[in-house]
């Protein structure tokens, strides 16, 4: 769903050790699209 996504999102992007995530969350958003 787009609010858990949105949620998802916000909660990785105020994390600081996103290095290795950002890659992850491309892919799935990619498969979510």
């Amino acid at each position: 769903t787009l609010k858990k996504t949105f949620a998802f999102l916000l909660d990785f992007l105020s994390s600081k050790t996103i290095n290795n995530n950002v890659g992850n969350v491309i892919k799935f958003i990619s498969i979510k699209l």
